[in-house]
């Protein structure tokens, strides 16, 4: 017998989704050779840990993109963007058949970028918002 160490212990955790949810998990699942479902909820919950640590921890004045897909016509996006023009520096907009992509480059300072991040992930219409 082989006895693997994981390291510590994981805690069990039940989470409800609907059957489309479950669906595009098991289509990403197989699209990326994950295994389990619990492994894909892992590896998408690091990665917004890992984008909350990053805008938590930016101090001072600082440079970002941010990369913003959302449906065409999007009044909200379109007013965060005007609410936020001050520290918008560049802004390319792109028309796809699926929707609109905006890459916002920004400077200033850290709490202006947090409350900007916060307006756009709050409009519930952006279907991805990502910080580089």
């Amino acid at each position: 017998m082989k006895i693997i160490n994981l390291g510590e212990k994981m805690e069990i955790i039940s989470i409800s989704l609907d059957q489309e949810n479950v669906r595009k998990i098991e289509k990403i699942m197989g699209a990326l050779g994950i295994k389990s479902r619990s492994k894909l909820i892992r590896t998408s919950l690091d990665s917004l840990v890992h984008e909350y640590e990053v805008l938590s921890e930016l101090e001072g004045v600082q440079t970002v993109v941010f990369m913003v897909s959302h449906k065409r016509g999007n009044s909200d996006i379109s007013r965060i963007i005007h609410e936020f023009q001050n520290i918008i520096k560049t802004n390319i907009h792109h028309h796809s058949p699926k929707g609109c992509l905006d890459i916002l480059i920004g400077e200033g300072d850290a709490k202006i970028i947090r409350k900007m991040y916060q307006a756009i992930n709050n409009t519930g219409n952006s279907s991805s918002v990502s910080i580089v």
